[in-house]
């Protein structure tokens, strides 16, 4: 940016990331991270079959079977949720993105109407990452920004699951 280049950033909220977390995926990308064996069982129970309940003055209510999300509140909840999103990576093919948990920011500089068009392809993919993992973007919390001290900016609307954003 000091050079007068134009970066474009989007900045991305996933919906409830830790309470999606589906626990079947998860498993397989423990696998291919090469736990296996009994280690891989006692993730599976870890994981799988937890129930919860709610107390409030002194009344509770009935057990729930937990079908997605990660423990929070847990020392593994964080890192699960990690090695679940690890691979998120594979979506940029032109972009940067910088990931802390389960916040997002992909940016490009864009030097031509191209690198508009690459910065999208890359949000496609993420839109395409999302669903085959069964996360989902809040799209109305997702933004877009341009940094530049250029006068001239090369202009682009961004869409990510057919939402527009400038």
């Amino acid at each position: 940016m000091d050079k007068g280049i134009q970066v474009d950033s989007v900045y991305t909220d996933f919906r409830k990331a830790f309470d999606k977390v589906d626990h079947y995926i998860l498993l397989k990308k423990i696998a291919f991270n090469g736990i296996r064996g009994d280690l891989l069982r006692w993730f599976h129970s870890y994981i799988t079959k937890r129930t919860q309940r709610v107390v409030v003055n002194g009344h509770s209510s009935n057990l729930v079977t937990v079908i997605s999300g990660v423990p929070q509140g847990s020392i593994l909840g964080p890192l699960l949720f990690i090695l679940f999103i690890n691979d998120i990576n594979n979506c940029f093919h032109h972009s940067h993105f910088l990931l802390y948990a389960d916040d997002l920011k992909v940016y490009l500089p864009i030097l031509s109407a191209d690198d508009n068009f690459k910065l999208q392809s890359d949000l496609y993919r993420l839109s395409l990452y999302c669903t085959k993992n069964k996360l989902q973007l809040n799209v109305d919390k997702c933004k877009s920004i341009t940094f530049t001290k250029k006068r001239n900016l090369i202009n682009n609307t961004y869409t990510i699951n057919n939402t527009e954003w400038i």
